[in-house]
Order: structure tokens, then sequence, then C-alpha cells
């Protein structure tokens, strides 16, 4: 009785997880929760007001959350993925530390020097430069990776939508003027980033087939 009441119990805790979620680790959730976000632009998050100038916004909470979970994952799974890339790894991480000594070295001279500036550039660069490693530590299954390209192409789609309506003369996001480049609701830069990604899960589709039939023509269509 007790494994039967044990059985109704998970199968009912299955049904109130959403299908696209389904099978998906709580680390790859957070990436995919995170994606949007850092596909944003700036003028559309909050923000606090940091020391030397510096903005702590919905893009720095994002990424350390991404952080934290990859560093659960990593004390609880271990670090496996990352060691085919250990090079990789070892030269991002001297290049951080050099670009953070960049801005220290110019006070030897006799010139004026911004480096409280440029200290929040370096630690931007760094913050962000921690979701590289965080990506391979949070997708470790099928579902996972099915999952993220799902949410590149989905966002894809949306800042697409956004784009259309500014090129066709809808002046929503801060449109530049009709029939240019647009930014959409990301930045123009960005957005061909993210159209990129989405080229990117076309490419991925024409070796897997899995990954065809569920986004490879629709990513495709998007890139474009």
């Amino acid at each position: 009785m007790g494994s039967l009441d044990a059985a109704r119990l998970q199968a009912a805790s299955r049904t109130r997880v959403p299908a696209a979620v389904r099978g998906v680790s709580r680390g790859a959730v957070v990436l995919g929760l995170a994606f949007p976000i850092l596909f944003l632009h700036v003028r559309y998050q909050p923000g606090v007001s940091l020391p030397f100038g510096g903005t702590f916004k919905l893009q720095d909470v994002a990424v350390l959350a991404v952080v934290l979970a990859a560093v659960a994952t990593l004390r609880r799974d271990g670090a496996s993925p990352l060691r085919a890339g250990r090079g990789v790894w070892v030269a991002a991480a001297v290049f951080a530390v050099w670009i953070l000594a960049a801005t220290v070295y110019p006070l030897a001279r006799a010139t004026p020097y911004a480096w409280r500036t440029h200290l929040v550039t370096a630690g931007e660069f760094v913050e962000y430069a921690l979701l590289a490693p965080a990506v391979p530590l949070l997708v470790r299954r099928r579902s996972d990776a099915l999952f993220l390209l799902g949410v590149v192409v989905a966002w894809a789609a949306v800042a697409v939508g956004g784009g259309v309506l500014q090129v066709g003369g809808v002046h929503v996001l801060h449109a530049w003027p009709a029939g240019h480049r647009q930014p959409s609701f990301v930045g123009s830069h960005e957005f061909g980033g993210l159209a990129g990604m989405s080229m990117g899960v076309a490419a991925v589709g024409l070796l897997y087939a899995t990954v065809r039939r569920r986004f490879g023509a629709g990513a495709g269509l998007l890139a474009g």
C-alpha cells in the first residue's frame, strides 16, 4: 500500500510540472529563465546605483543566479564537463586576470586615469565571462540542451516580431527610422548575436534529427 501511495504521489508531482520543463534539470531551468534577461536592453531593466558609477541591473541578478546554480551543480555532480576544455578555461582565467590588472597598472603613470570607471567595466567583463563555464556545468542532458535551444529560438522569435514592427514603421521599443536596421528590445548588436544563435540552432539541426524536427526550419527563418 505504501509503495502504491508513493507511486501516486510521484505521478501527481509529474503532472504538476509544466511539459516544457519536464525532465529538465533545475540548473538548466535557471539558465533558460535567465537567457531572455541577458538579451534584454538595459533601458528596459530596473537597476540600483553602486559606488564608482556602476549599476546593479536585472541582468546582474540573472548572471548571479546562473553562477550560483552552476556552483551548486559543480559541488553535487562534479566538474567532468569542464575537463575537455581545460586549456580554454585556463587561458580565459589568465585573460581575465590580465584585464583586471590592466585597470590598475596605469595608475603608475603621472597622467590622470579613470580607474574607477575601467574597474567597473572589467568587473562586468569577468562577471559575464563566468557564464561560459556555467553552461556546460548546467546543460548535461539531452533534455537540458533541447530546452535551452527552445528558449533561444522562442526569444529570437519574439525579438524578430518586435523588429518587424519597427521596420514597418511602428514606433515601439525606441524604434529607429522605418526601413533601417532595428534594435527590437535587445539592441542592434545583441539582436544580431541572438539571430546568430538561432542560426546556430538551425546548423545543429543539420546534424541531429531531434533538433531538426523541433527547431530546424523555424530557427533558420528567424536568423534570416
